[in-house]
């Protein structure tokens, strides 16, 4: 079984900018960060990506995001705010985390409300209708 470079990065629930922490040494570490990949999808770091994103929003990891968390995700993102050369090293990864964002119950809507005018919210915007759009958005029960 591979090693997951992504596991145990605890401070994840009490940093506000756990996912730049998680972003930026994904981006430097040689594995596949192709947002389109067909062999592994970038698994190993989605699956941190939801491990993270569960952690900072304080709630018990769940195979796939539901609204709250999802919220916390969009709401780091929007914090991202690199630099040109950050921006170009980061870019995949944060294409991936929007892909996830996308996937997830939050409505697109609010979604965008938050990423209004930042970088990830421009990056959303170039990013291919497949990546986006490709899953339909889940339903939680509770929020059928």
């Amino acid at each position: 079984m591979p090693i997951d470079p992504f596991r145990n990065r605890p401070e994840a629930a009490h940093n506000p900018h756990w996912l730049h922490r998680l972003i930026r040494p994904a981006a430097e570490r040689p594995g596949c960060m192709s947002p389109r990949c067909t062999t592994c999808g970038a698994t190993p770091f989605r699956k941190a990506l939801r491990r993270e994103a569960f952690r900072a929003a304080g709630r018990v990891m769940q195979r796939s995001l539901d609204s709250g968390t999802a919220r916390h995700l969009a709401v780091a993102l929007a914090d991202l705010n690199p630099d040109d050369q950050e921006a170009t090293a980061i870019e995949d990864p944060a294409r991936i985390a929007l892909g996830e964002l996308r996937s997830s119950p939050l409505r697109p809507q609010a979604q965008e409300a938050i990423l209004a005018d930042t970088w990830a919210g421009a990056l959303l915007h170039d990013l291919p209708w497949d990546i986006t759009h490709s899953r339909p958005h889940r339903r939680l029960p509770e929020e059928q």
